[in-house]
C-alpha cells in the first residue's frame, strides 16, 4: 500500500500538549464567523453551548472509530472532515439545515502535528458548510471521534414513516461511487478524483429544503441502499417495486455491488405522485438530481422489477 505520510509521523523532537492546551490553541474559534446566522449565542469556552431558535432541533450523532470506520494511516484532516459529513449527512436527510457541532474526541497523541492536521479538517468542514464548532470534549483512549450536529428544519422535519401507497421513491444520486473511493483510498490515502468521495465525502445540503417542501419520507443510505430502503419500507409500513432500469449506478461497479455497500450519502425519498410534476420541475431549475427509481406498494415487500428481493446486506457496524 502506498500511504501519504502524515506529518504527526514525521515531526522530531516530538512536541506534547495537553488537553487544555488543544482546545485553546487549535478548536477555540473554529468557524465562529458562522454562529451569528446559525442562532449560536455562545460556542467552546463554557460548560455548555448555547443555540437561540424557535423551532424543533434535529440532533445526530455519529461515531468514527480507526480501523472500524477509517484507515488508521490516513491524514487526520480527512478523518476530521469525514466524521463530520457522516453526522451532517442525517440532518439533510430529515429536511433539516445544520446549526452547529460538537466533538468528542478519543485518543492517544499527544504531537502537536496531530491536533493541527484534526482542526485543518475541521476548518475545511466548517468552511463549506458555514457551520462552527460549538463544544465538545478530549480523552484518552483508542483513536475514535463522535460528532453531534444540531440543526433544524426547514419547514417541518421528514421522518422515515410518511411514505404512503403509490408515492414515487426517488434518489439523489449515483450508487457506488463511496465503494469505489474506498478501494481507492486502500492503496493510496492520498485526497484526488478517485479518493475524494470517501477522503471528503459531498453532502448536498440543497435538498434539505426541498425535501422539506416535497418529500413525504426520507433517509440517508449510508450504510448501503437496500439495507436503508428496508429501514424506510418498516417505518412507513409500506413495501416499494423498483424500477433497474432507473437506478443510476456509478461506472467501474457491479449493479449487486452498488445495492449493497455503504458509503455513500446519498438521500433515499418518496415524494407523493400529486407533486411530483412540481417537484421535477423545480429540480431541473435548480440542477439538481431527481431519480426516480421505483414506487410505493402496499404489501410490504420490496421487488426489483417485480420480483421479491430475498438479499439484503449492507454496512453492519458490530
Amino acid at each position: 500500500m502506498a500511504w501519504e505520510p502524515l506529518a504527526y509521523l514525521r515531526d522530531t523532537p516530538i512536541k506534547k500538549i495537553s488537553e487544555f492546551e488543544v482546545i485553546k490553541k487549535y478548536f477555540s474559534n473554529i468557524g465562529g464567523e458562522f454562529h451569528r446566522k446559525n442562532k449560536i449565542s455562545l460556542g467552546v469556552g463554557d460548560d455548555c453551548a448555547e443555540v437561540t431558535t424557535k423551532k424543533n432541533l434535529l440532533i445526530s450523532c455519529d461515531t468514527s472509530v480507526e480501523n472500524v470506520h477509517f484507515y488508521k494511516e490516513i491524514n487526520p484532516k480527512f478523518i476530521a472532515y469525514r466524521s463530520c459529513a457522516i453526522a451532517l449527512s442525517d440532518i439533510n436527510a430529515m429536511g433539516g439545515r445544520p446549526l452547529g457541532y460538537q466533538v468528542s474526541l478519543s485518543t492517544k497523541e499527544t504531537n502537536t502535528s496531530f491536533y493541527r492536521d484534526l482542526a485543518k479538517g475541521f476548518k475545511l468542514f466548517s468552511k463549506k458548510y458555514g457551520i462552527g464548532l460549538i463544544g465538545g470534549d478530549i480523552t484518552r483512549g483508542q483513536f475514535q471521534l463522535s460528532i453531534t450536529i444540531i440543526g433544524e428544519p426547514h419547514k417541518k422535519a421528514i421522518k422515515r414513516s410518511g411514505a404512503r401507497n403509490g408515492d414515487c421513491l426517488c434518489i439523489s444520486g449515483k450508487l457506488g461511487e463511496g465503494k469505489l473511493a474506498r478501494l481507492a483510498t486502500k492503496k493510496s490515502c492520498t485526497h484526488k478524483q478517485s479518493t475524494a468521495a470517501y477522503l471528503t465525502p459531498e453532502i448536498k445540503l440543497e435538498y434539505g429544503s426541498m425535501l422539506s417542501k416535497y418529500a413525504s419520507s426520507a433517509i440517508d443510505i449510508s450504510d448501503g441502499f437496500l439495507q436503508d430502503l428496508q429501514h424506510l419500507s418498516e417505518a412507513s409500513e409500506i413495501g416499494f417495486n423498483l424500477d433497474k432500469a432507473t437506478i443510476p449506478i456509478a461506472r467501474g461497479i457491479l449493479f449487486q455491488d452498488a445495492v449493497m455497500c455503504g458509503d455513500d450519502y446519498q438521500i433515499l425519498f418518496t415524494i407523493p405522485i400529486s407533486k411530483i410534476s412540481a417537484a421535477q420541475i423545480e429540480f431541473r431549475r435548480r440542477k439538481m438530481d431527481l431519480h426516480i427509481i421505483g414506487k410505493a406498494i402496499p404489501n410490504k415487500k420490496l421487488l426489483l422489477d417485480n420480483k421479491e428481493i430475498n438479499q439484503i446486506k449492507g454496512y453492519t457496524h458490530f
